[in-house]
């Protein structure tokens, strides 16, 4: 029964001081021990796993590209903050099974039992493969960067992530007090993106080009520090995504002209997407702001009729 899985007010300790908390953070009471994702802690959650999906964006392909840990102990500071990020995933992962979601009418499911089914038919694969340690298993170990391959597969969470940020748009688009914030968000979220398609691009193609004949020992940037090389092939990315295409940098193998297809099939996808994306998102600007020079004016004309005093026009404003 539908209703029977719902938080009962009654049914609850209301002396709880985390009980009350939380009701005064959502518009339904839960249980002290359910985290409701209309609350302040939910939201906190989804922002923080949102930060760690972004670094193991930046940090992952790093690691596989461009950085050498083999050998470094657990007290190095890169490989401390990893493992760190491991333990949040892992709690991530294990307070997921306490985050109440909405049914078909936008109530609050509240059920332990329910709660559990609903993630494993969602998030559980994806959450499971990303909460794997393997900075724990991999960091100090003495093995080659291919074989560090395996970090990459947290990516699978930035599809949730990103499915998040979409409702949350959504929804401050649905908001005519958060329509602004819409335009925001949406601009934010484009840009995060295309940066992070640029760097993984770009630590592949370093990677596909780490050996001997390939591009980097033609651009002779093979033994340069890691902000030269990094650039190098953030650079050609770039260059290749946008249609540039100076040709100072060029694939010197078949594994590398294979790739370099690939990428500029992503980019031709890629730049014609962000272009209709920007478009779209100047002219929703430009609608609201005609809007609100409509309801200026029509307002002008009100206070006019009214004969309106001067300062309750300014507060009406």
């Amino acid at each position: 029964n539908r209703f029977s899985r719902r938080s009962n007010v009654s049914s609850y300790d209301r002396s709880s001081v985390f009980a009350k908390w939380q009701e005064s953070l959502t518009d339904e009471p839960v249980p002290w021990y359910i985290i409701s994702p209309r609350s302040t802690l939910g939201r906190l959650r989804e922002a923080l796993s949102s930060v760690l999906v972004l670094y193991v964006c930046i940090s992952a392909p790093l690691d596989v590209a461009f950085l050498d840990l083999r050998g470094l102990g657990f007290d190095h500071p890169y490989v401390a903050t990893n493992i760190a990020v491991d333990a949040l995933f892992i709690l991530d992962l294990a307070s997921a099974f306490f985050v109440a979601f909405p049914d078909d009418e936008g109530h609050l499911i509240t059920d332990l039992n329910d709660i559990a089914k609903n993630y494993a038919r969602t998030y559980l694969l994806a959450d499971a493969v990303a909460a794997i340690p393997f900075n724990l298993f991999l960091a100090t170990a003495q093995i080659s960067k291919v074989a560090r391959l395996p970090r990459l597969v947290r990516l699978v969470k930035v599809a949730r992530i990103y499915q998040r940020a979409t409702e949350t748009s959504h929804e401050s688009k649905a908001n005519p007090a958060l329509r602004a914030l819409y335009t925001l968000l949406a601009a934010f979220k484009l840009g995060i993106v295309l940066f992070v398609v640029c760097h993984i691009i770009a630590c592949f193609w370093w990677l596909v080009g780490d050996c001997d004949g390939c591009w980097t020992e033609a651009d002779n940037v093979r033994d340069e520090d890691f902000g030269t090389r990094y650039l190098a092939a953030f650079y050609w990315t770039v260059v290749t995504l946008t249609t540039v295409g100076y040709g100072e940098i060029t694939p010197q193998t078949n594994r590398e002209r294979a790739f370099a297809i690939s990428v500029m099939i992503i980019g031709a996808t890629l730049y014609t997407t962000s272009i209709g994306a920007l478009s779209a998102l100047l002219l929703t600007a430009d609608r609201r702001k005609e809007e609100a020079r409509a309801m200026l004016d029509d307002l002008n004309g009100f206070f006019f009729d009214a004969k309106l005093p001067r300062k309750l026009r300014r507060q009406i404003r």
